[in-house]
């Protein structure tokens, strides 16, 4: 009975989903976690043609792009769960982890982030990848819905960017997935940067208009990477078959990057203030993992080592994923943008 009262459950939301206006490519699949999770809160959707829903919309801006921008993870200590996006304190985070994250984009793009029912931190510790998978169901139908809205009532045909950090990556992947197999999209994307996250060679050969980029320049192509100290494994947000582009030499191969093309980091001191402090030396070398496919640090300051977050490990730089390569990943952007207004 417990069997047939789950599958009706299931069966009659999925009814309910197919009848609404707007159906999301991921309905079927939020269905099913409402049947296997009742006891997960879901908070009440967002609203996109609200502005409370949107963290910034510069709309009036005169960049000659825009960044479609999602923010990482910001809340835990609540268990599994999903952010409710009318708390205070929550909103101030992902507004805070924004603003810096789109300074990279300063003067290149006009900003557009959306604020979305993430998961919470603990979803994805000591939790298996299908599980977690069935939890993101529910933020990648907000990312979806607010693209979808940006697209409609923002974009006004103009070139665009997509960028996002750690959770914001695998939502970036979730709409390279549902959204970008359009060539009315597609031709417009000048690049997508995934901070803390990678693509499978798997996933691309399931999509094919998913594309990596192969170097400084080329554009509609997706940027990935995920730092760590050598002897690393796979792991939750960099699985088996991981691509990464070095951010230095932009290489996908294992050649080391010479240093003296190098930049420097930038790295945030105070989140709330948004206060900065550059460093020219955070490590002393960078390659592509021949075991991993991330970004291979070696030489990191032991000052970083100390305060990475240390959720996927020891090994991981997750922290300072772009931070380390802030002033590199500046420039190629209006690189990318550059050729791509060229090739118009």
């Amino acid at each position: 009975m417990k069997g047939i009262n789950k599958f009706s459950t299931l069966f009659l939301l999925v009814v309910f989903l197919s009848g609404c206006a707007a159906v999301s490519p991921v309905s079927e699949e939020i269905a099913q976690f409402h049947a296997e999770h009742p006891e997960t809160a879901i908070p009440a959707a967002p609203d996109y043609s609200q502005a409370s829903s949107w963290i910034i919309t510069e709309s009036a801006g005169d960049a000659p792009a825009d960044v479609f921008y999602i923010y990482p993870t910001i809340f835990a200590g609540e268990g599994i769960s999903f952010m409710q996006i009318t708390d205070p304190v929550k909103r101030k985070n992902a507004s805070d982890y924004s603003m810096f994250n789109m300074g990279l984009f300063s003067g290149a793009a006009n900003r557009y982030a959306p604020y979305y029912r993430q998961a919470s931190l603990e979803t994805f510790v000591n939790n298996t990848y299908e599980n977690i998978k069935s939890y993101l169901y529910v933020p990648c139908e907000d990312v979806i819905k607010a693209f979808d809205y940006y697209i409609k009532h923002y974009n006004k045909g103009k070139p665009f960017f997509l960028a996002g950090f750690s959770q914001g990556a695998v939502m970036e992947e979730c709409l390279l997935k549902y959204r970008f197999n359009n060539r009315k999209i597609s031709s417009r994307l000048i690049a997508a940067y995934l901070f803390g996250y990678s693509i499978t060679a798997e996933e691309m050969k399931k999509y094919p208009w998913i594309k990596q980029a192969s170097g400084e320049k080329d554009t509609g192509v997706f940027i990935s990477l995920n730092t760590h100290l050598p002897g690393a494994v796979p792991m939750i947000v960099m699985r088996p078959g991981s691509v990464s582009n070095n951010p230095v030499n932009w290489r996908t191969d294992t050649v080391p990057a010479d240093m003296k093309n190098y930049k420097g980091a930038v790295i945030l001191k105070d989140m709330s203030a948004g206060t900065t402090e550059e460093d020219k030396t955070p490590f002393a070398s960078v390659r592509v993992s021949s075991v991993t496919g991330g970004i291979e640090l070696d030489g990191v300051r032991e000052v970083y080592k100390k305060k990475a977050l240390k959720v996927f490990g020891d090994k991981y730089m997750h922290t300072y994923d772009f931070m380390f390569f802030y002033n590199n990943l500046s420039e190629n952007i209006r690189k990318r943008l550059e050729a791509f207004m060229a090739s118009r």
